[in-house]
């Protein structure tokens, strides 16, 4: 499997997790899209999960390869992520080349307020000289920007974490980004909310309605008599 794939897949459940309802059952054993485990490759679980998603997702290159204009790597991941996050909005930017753009544009998100959301798509050059192509999720929380590794190997949790420390210092952030390769095409893809709201998220809940917990964003299960609106506490009204 192409990294670029691997880490777009990565992206889109990290993205989605980011976004809003997830439907993880356990964090530690499962992603928005598929399971986790080591030295797995993930798209194994997503088509056993999703099978009518992975072929809508197989199927987006074959439609767009007639069309030059489009069959880019930014507009492949914009429609990419917005079949498989339909419910938001997705904007994507410019795609740029030079470097100074690139710069400018990161510095751009820097600057933006706390909340945003984005999925960096990029092309990085590699010392040898060959061209591969890579996705990661982008977060501006409060204290920063905040680049969430993708696709990564033989990565300790402490390593882990510290990638995730959020920084405003732009060459930090760009080295995020690149690693040891160089950025030559970058774009963003920009979640700008949900397209429409569904009454249940705030009306039913299974088995969990404190918003506390692992299922509080979804156990993965159907409802059922006793699981929904029951807590360990006793059932909850129905806010009507």
């Amino acid at each position: 499997m192409e990294s670029v794939a691997l880490s777009a897949l990565h992206s889109f459940s990290d993205v989605g997790r980011a976004s809003g309802v997830s439907f993880s059952r356990t964090s530690s054993e499962w992603r928005y899209f598929f399971d986790t485990a080591p030295n797995t490759d993930p798209f194994i679980s997503f088509g056993q999960r999703y099978p009518h998603l992975e072929r809508l997702l197989e199927d987006i290159p074959k439609k767009y390869a007639p069309y030059p204009h489009y069959s880019t790597q930014s507009f492949l991941s914009f429609a990419s992520i917005d079949s498989m996050l339909p419910q938001y909005f997705w904007s994507a930017s410019t795609e740029f080349t030079n470097r100074d753009e690139i710069l400018s544009h990161i510095s751009s998100l820097i600057n933006s307020p706390a909340g945003g959301i984005w999925l960096g798509v990029m092309e990085q050059q590699h010392p040898d000289g060959t061209i591969t192509g890579h996705a990661a999720p982008i977060l501006r929380i409060s204290q920063g920007l905040v680049v969430i590794p993708t696709n990564v190997h033989l990565w300790t949790l402490e390593e882990f974490r510290r990638f995730l420390i959020p920084t405003t210092e732009l060459s930090q952030i760009v080295a995020n980004l690149e690693g040891s390769n160089t950025l030559i095409r970058f774009t963003t893809i920009q979640s700008l909310g949900m397209l429409t709201t569904n009454m249940f998220d705030s009306m039913v809940s299974n088995r969990n309605c404190t918003g506390e917990g692992e299922d509080r964003r979804g156990s993965g299960e159907y409802p059922t008599s006793t699981s929904v609106n029951q807590c360990p506490s006793g059932r909850c009204a129905l806010p009507f």
